[in-house]
């Protein structure tokens, strides 16, 4: 497919990677709050000491079984890659965490999870002594570390009973020095010690030997998360991940090489992929995941929201995904039965669906992750809902 192919114009759009750098930092002003006022630059007040999300969620094991899960997201500096469509820099900060920064961060997060009383993945663990928190300096500078929890960094706290899986994603890569200090492998390996599998997020150019260093760490398998986005060759080069297609085969080859899983994010109409073809590069991506040997897939409704989109969409470059795209492409990764395949609903926007659809349709969805199974369509709709026309 040549340019020309693609919906919208993209002459104002920069044709080097540097270029669109500064352009996408400077879109971020065009985000706004929910008053509809400008913000620049708008991040979250976030402590080093503290991930700025965890939950407990359940998905299926490779096994075929319901596994508990864990997922923090970690607080940290930013991803040195400026991709077109992200928005996680909001919960980012602007330089590295000092060491003992994550193990407390983690400890945080099991600390205040919500017991597993009815799921005990490890009930050899519900005689330990009571769980206690790790506080941490409100206010910590890049050059005047804080050291006060640097004896403490390698004797994880107590917690409440395991699920089987953690996932410790942080925005950006796991494996960045500059985002995870290599100083706190050790003991943040040392907090994954129940845990059967461990989840981490890297772009392809920053694997390497410390990978199968905190490989050797963990007693459990490790999962690396990738963003594949799409296999669209032009709307990948203008996301600006810095990443080729062969690039990322080679990276999976060597994850595969040394015995580590393979999750995939793709996109479901990234921007520069005309809608009407949205769906079939949907599949071509998944097909090419499953070719790189993933063993999950998650897909991502492709949204707004920081800035760069709302001005790819002002152009056409960006077009929202029907829910019809997105179903269509879930059911297709389904039907292959190559590998485990997800799609995140918390990308759905609600002006997707109508309020009589609305519930069941994400309820279907959420079934569908659990079972892995596609089941019937959801038939109910108000006039005119954009998920009627299939």
């Amino acid at each position: 497919m040549g340019e020309s192919d693609l919906s919208g114009s993209t002459e104002h759009y920069p044709a080097s990677p540097t270029g669109r750098d500064r352009w996408i930092i400077e879109h971020r002003a065009g985000v706004r709050n929910d008053d509809g006022i400008p913000i620049a630059e708008h991040r979250a007040a976030l402590s080093p000491y503290e991930p700025y999300g965890f939950f407990l969620e359940e998905e299926p094991a490779a096994g075929g079984h319901i596994a508990p899960c864990v997922t923090i997201l970690l607080t940290n500096r930013e991803c040195p890659w400026r991709c077109a469509m992200c928005d996680l820099w909001r919960n980012t900060l602007t330089t590295t965490v000092p060491t003992g920064a994550i193990p407390s961060q983690i400890d945080h997060a099991l600390n205040h999870l919500p017991p597993l009383s009815s799921r005990p993945a490890f009930p050899n663990l519900s005689s330990r002594p009571e769980q206690r928190e790790v506080e941490g300096p409100e206010v910590v500078s890049e050059a005047g570390e804080d050291t006060s929890q640097r004896n403490e960094a390698l004797h994880p706290t107590p917690y409440p009973p395991y699920p089987a899986v953690i996932k410790l994603y942080n925005a950006g890569s796991f494996f960045d020095p500059r985002a995870i200090p290599p100083e706190d492998d050790e003991a943040i390996a040392a907090r994954m010690q129940h845990f059967e599998r461990v989840i981490v997020e890297c772009h392809p150019a920053l694997l390497g030997e410390r990978t199968l260093r905190f490989r050797d760490l963990i007693p459990g398998k490790l999962e690396v998360a990738m963003g594949l986005e799409t296999v669209h060759p032009e709307a990948l080069e203008k996301l600006n991940k810095r990443m080729t297609l062969e690039q990322f085969r080679s990276a999976s080859d060597w994850l595969r090489k040394h015995d580590i899983d393979l999750r995939v994010f793709l996109l479901v109409q990234p921007p520069f992929v005309p809608p009407a073809e949205a769906l079939d590069w949907a599949c071509r991506s998944i097909d090419f995941a499953h070719d790189c040997g993933a063993t999950a897939i998650s897909l991502l409704t492709t949204r707004g929201g920081n800035g760069a989109m709302e001005a790819l969409a002002a152009t056409g470059d960006f077009i929202s995904p029907s829910l019809n795209t997105v179903e269509a492409a879930f059911e297709y990764g389904l039907s292959q039965q190559r590998s485990r395949i997800f799609l995140d609903t918390w990308d759905i926007p609600t002006h997707l669906t109508c309020e009589s659809c609305r519930e069941a349709r994400i309820a279907r969805i959420k079934t569908m992750n659990l079972t892995q199974q596609i089941q019937p369509r959801v038939s109910q709709h108000e006039p005119g809902c954009p998920t009627s026309r299939f």
